[in-house]
């Protein structure tokens, strides 16, 4: 640093050279956005406030969401079949149309097609469920954005 009076200050800052590149944040979000639309998400949720925190957290991470209300609107996406569909997030406990029988009309449909259980209930009391259709993934409620995330990769690799 330098003063002098009259004449204001200079200040001079000196940092090492990094060998290493340093991604930047915003870099990641690119990321992201470069996968948006490239998957999309069938979300299954009958609470409309879950459905859309859930839908922006798909966003977020870069999917394309695909959104039903219950079971019953699920099976008819899938069925009309106009929307691609890669990946099925779906609640337990609807009305109507639980999550096991969503889960199994849509396994009949498209055997191959992903799906996530999301449930307030914990893994090992919905194992002892004797409707039980297996999911590709549990994630328990409330979820956390990095629990979803890692569910969707574990499944869509």
């Amino acid at each position: 640093m330098e003063s002098r009076l009259g004449l204001g200050s200079s200040f001079f800052l000196f940092f090492p050279i990094m060998k290493e590149q340093v991604q930047h944040k915003h870099e990641k979000t690119n990321e992201s956005q470069k996968n948006s639309h490239e998957s999309n998400v069938l979300l299954v949720e009958d609470q409309k406030e879950v459905l859309q925190l859930a839908k922006k957290i798909l966003q977020h991470l870069g999917y394309g969401v695909v959104a039903a209300e219950n079971g019953h609107e699920a099976i008819s996406i899938v069925k009309e079949g106009s929307q691609q569909i890669d990946c099925v997030l779906t609640d337990l406990s609807m009305p109507g149309m639980d999550g096991w029988e969503t889960i199994a009309s849509l396994k009949d449909m498209n055997s191959e097609i992903p799906v996530i259980l999301a449930s307030g209930y914990d893994e090992m009391t919905l194992a002892q469920d004797k409707k039980r259709k297996d999911p590709d993934a549990f994630i328990q409620k409330p979820y956390q954005m990095a629990e979803l995330k890692t569910a969707l990769r574990q499944i869509m690799s």
